[in-house]
């Protein structure tokens, strides 16, 4: 049994570089985060208002691609908006946003955050009732709920630890969208030469034909 089963993986095969891209950026965002160790407010607050716009339109984009598939498309838009607003507010005003305390800042991370877990384990919820066993979206709703309880819970921590921390925690859902893109490329390429479009996938045959 895998994380992601096969109905999911035949939706998703074909666009397997966006998921790649996705993860490349945020990984990319999440080195940043950590190995420039005194970056000035103002760049971190561009920065992390470039990844929430461009992971809401990788988002967003996702949910108009398989409106037809998913009957929750709209969640995926949704998640991708909030994003998109998100980080245009952000990019359009950074000297203002840098200004701001930053235990407010915190607390709006925090919401935000808050906000994704709750959306990816309600998606997760309704996929699984559908019947794929596709666990990712909980997963990293959790991740969401985790960081947002940490980050409400110690809101005087200082810039640095929030760097850390969101870097590690960028890094590690980069690896996991980076691994699910390249499971996704081979199935593409099997199911290109076995001349269909099956995802990779043969159907099985049924129990009383193999009796």
């Amino acid at each position: 049994m895998t994380l992601y089963d096969k109905e999911m993986n035949k939706l998703m095969a074909s666009t397997w570089w966006v998921v790649l891209l996705r993860g490349v950026f945020i990984g990319i965002v999440g080195l940043l985060m950590l190995f420039w160790t005194e970056p000035t407010l103002l760049i971190m607050t561009i920065f992390a208002g470039g990844f929430l716009f461009v992971s809401g339109v990788w988002a967003a984009v996702g949910g108009f691609i398989h409106r037809m598939d998913n009957s929750k498309w709209w969640l995926d838009i949704l998640i991708g908006l909030i994003g998109v607003v998100a980080g245009l507010l952000v990019m359009l005003n950074p000297l203002k946003i840098a200004e701001i305390a930053p235990e407010l800042m915190i607390v709006i991370l925090a919401a935000l955050t808050l906000g994704s877990g709750v959306l990816e384990i309600y998606k997760g919820i309704h996929v699984r009732r559908e019947g794929h066993k596709d666990g990712s979206h909980i997963i990293i709703g959790v991740g969401y709920l985790l960081t947002a309880l940490v980050l409400m819970l110690m809101p005087m921590l200082t810039v640095g630890l929030v760097v850390y921390g969101f870097g590690f925690f960028l890094l590690f859902i980069a690896l996991v969208l980076i691994w699910y893109s390249f499971v996704l490329r081979g199935m593409s390429h099997e199911a290109a030469e076995n001349g269909d479009d099956s995802g990779g996938f043969e159907d099985l045959p049924d129990e009383e034909e193999t009796e």
